[in-house]
């Protein structure tokens, strides 16, 4: 298995509204991309709230579409 993240923000700060997504990086797992967000009203280092995020992958049948991915899965990817 290779993994290999990118860092997007190691530092978070609010977004807008309530409907943004702060996005702190980018994990691939051999070929599959996932993102790893935190809440939208999320501010300070993004290593502390890693215990309010979530991952998502990209939906490959509807363009810019992301689906959840949970359970044993994300917390792997977290």
């Amino acid at each position: 298995m290779s993994v290999r993240v990118q860092i997007v923000r190691s530092v978070l700060s609010p977004m807008g509204h309530d409907e943004a997504l702060n996005r702190i990086a980018v994990v691939y797992v051999d070929r599959e991309e996932h993102r790893v967000y935190a809440p939208a009203k999320a501010s300070g280092p993004a290593i502390e709230w890693l215990d309010h995020a979530f991952v998502r992958q990209p939906e490959n049948s509807n363009f810019g579409s992301e689906l959840e991915v949970s359970g044993s899965r994300a917390v792997q990817i977290l």
